[in-house]
């Protein structure tokens, strides 16, 4: 049993030494330098895996202690923010104050009183022309799609109260207006590609 593995073991070699003996020295060159290349490769994984190891320790004693001194920064903060010259901050008296502050008076430069003073109708009457009322018409006619109103100019502005003019009307279209609505996009897009 023992000379059965000890010539098997004899054969490997011889087979090896023949293998050698085969090669020219520019395939032990290649060969050589092969194994050579993947030994560094291996070293190089190596080196890699451990220098991301120290960088990730050092990033998180980096993060853990940067967390550290913004914590205290804040509650150092906070505590100048609760205490002014030793005595507590009234928050009720801070909430009060600011919703006193009349904050309806813009400053406005020179120039913008200047355009304002000579307008012919100030920006704050135009807004409340718009919000006072509405044209009179007498009829509306539609010419191809076209909508045609004709004013009425003995009762030329209709006025309309304030609630009125605040309150927001809105329209709710049917399913088959909705589908035909759908349908007409449909054809547009087609007819544009």
């Amino acid at each position: 049993m023992i000379n059965n593995l000890l010539i098997s073991n004899l054969r490997i070699l011889k087979n090896v030494s023949d293998f050698l003996s085969s090669l020219t020295l520019i395939d032990v060159i290649f060969f050589f330098s092969i194994i050579l290349l993947m030994v560094l490769v291996v070293v190089l994984l190596y080196f890699i895996k451990v220098n991301e190891d120290v960088v990730e320790e050092e990033s998180k004693e980096n993060i853990i202690s940067k967390i550290e001194s913004e914590t205290e920064e804040k509650s150092n903060e906070e505590e100048s923010a609760f205490v002014d010259e030793g005595e507590l901050v009234d928050l009720t008296s801070i909430k009060a104050a600011l919703e006193n502050l009349d904050n309806t008076k813009v400053d406005l430069t020179a120039f913008e009183e200047e355009q304002e003073k000579d307008a012919i109708i100030s920006y704050d009457e135009l807004i409340n022309k718009s919000k006072s009322g509405s044209i009179n018409y007498k009829n509306e006619t539609m010419i191809d799609d076209l909508s045609v109103k004709e004013v009425d100019l003995d009762n030329l502005i209709n006025e309309v109260n304030k609630e009125e003019a605040n309150k927001i009307d809105t329209h709710v279209i049917s399913y088959a207006q909705e589908e035909a609505f759908l349908e007409a996009l449909k054809k547009l897009q087609q007819q544009l590609n």
